[in-house]
């Protein structure tokens, strides 16, 4: 039996138990709801046009299920349905339970974020700039993932580790072009000062394709084994009379997987984020610049004569208030030669 039909079964059996929970009161009273919607406008300037997308409508329950610690997280996310577009489904975010087997081991199991460096796992209600660096959409054709995950965090130790068994990334699910994937994933975390880490992460995967869905060219494969490793710094820094300083920056390293000319290519990419709230104020400021490249075998295959991308993204957020934040950010864009601008508004508020 392949991996993901025995994970799909204990999840819809995991599903079904968190439903008979929320309808029982003396479990349903410990689950809180929380949920986020981002809504949004953006323009570009080669395309000369502009959008407005329901980006992002998540809805869940999270909390504890019982005195000895067991958590449990249930959310999806239902802004295609209320987009009104051709695709009305809904999407499912997170549907895990966590238990923790001693003061130092933890183990979950269900659907959540793949936990690679810390751009991967980060919130996008948390996250400022719009979206993830282009270094994690290209390694990580989905963040979301089906498996189990072991934690572990010594006692008074600043190590922090993590292991994940799952069935690989979200993307490499398509009915059509793919049959079954495998990953592999560890992290090691270093914490120190007030909020800062390094750390340091590597997935290897094994991914098969159907047959059918290949073209008729020489160098294409049935299966391919990505392997990506990573790291990253987090650094914040309370600056007195100026503000709050948060550094963030990651590299990326491994196996890219090129659905154009269906195998596997050298690349590598890397991002830097920095942004400042000033002391009593609602705004941070924010400046990152990403970039991804890859060892194109030749531009017939990638599509081009370059294989590099580049952005610098420009903006401001606005918090009024606590729940409500509106966000202005400006990029500049080089994807292998082309270039564009674009200019984005997103209004995102917060339920709890």
């Amino acid at each position: 039996m392949k991996l993901r039909t025995v994970l799909h079964t204990l999840l819809r059996t995991l599903i079904a138990c968190f439903v008979i929970a929320c309808a029982m009161p003396a479990l349903a009273q410990n689950l809180a709801f929380e949920g986020f919607s981002q809504l949004r406008y953006t323009y570009s300037d080669k395309e000369d046009d502009g959008d407005f997308d329901t980006r992002r409508v998540r809805l869940g329950w999270t909390g504890k299920v019982n005195d000895a610690g067991t958590s449990a997280r249930l959310m999806v996310d239902v802004g295609k349905l209320l987009s009104g577009g051709e695709d009305d489904s809904v999407d499912l975010v997170y549907a895990w339970v966590a238990h923790p087997i001693s003061d130092e081991w933890r183990v979950q199991f269900g659907y959540g974020l793949l936990q690679f460096g810390i751009d991967v796992p980060y919130s996008s209600a948390a996250r400022i700039p719009f979206e993830r660096s282009r270094a994690v959409s290209a390694f990580f054709p989905g963040v979301f993932t089906l498996g189990l995950q072991v934690g572990y965090q010594p006692a008074d130790s600043p190590i922090r580790l993590d292991l994940q068994l799952t069935d690989g990334m979200d993307a490499w699910h398509s009915p059509a072009r793919f049959d079954d994937a495998e990953s592999l994933l560890a992290r090691a975390r270093y914490l120190f000062g007030e909020g800062n880490e390094i750390g340091v992460s590597y997935v290897t995967s094994d991914v098969d394709l159907r047959p059918a869905a290949l073209p008729a060219q020489d160098g294409g494969g049935e299966s391919f084994s990505p392997d990506v490793w990573g790291l990253y710094l987090l650094w914040n820094e309370a600056i007195e009379g100026v503000g709050d300083l948060r550094l963030q920056a990651e590299y990326f390293d491994g196996d890219w997987y090129d659905h154009k000319a269906y195998r596997m290519q050298d690349a590598d990419g890397w991002y830097g984020l920095i942004e400042l709230t000033p002391t009593g104020s609602d705004l941070t400021p924010f400046y990152r610049y990403d970039a991804f490249s890859y060892d194109a075998v030749s531009p017939a295959q990638s599509g081009s004569a370059s294989s590099d991308y580049s952005r610098h993204t420009l903006g401001v957020a606005w918090e009024p208030l606590e729940s409500n934040r509106f966000t202005l950010q400006i990029e500049d864009i080089d994807d292998r030669g082309v270039d564009d601008s674009t200019l984005g508004l997103q209004w995102q508020v917060s339920y709890r």
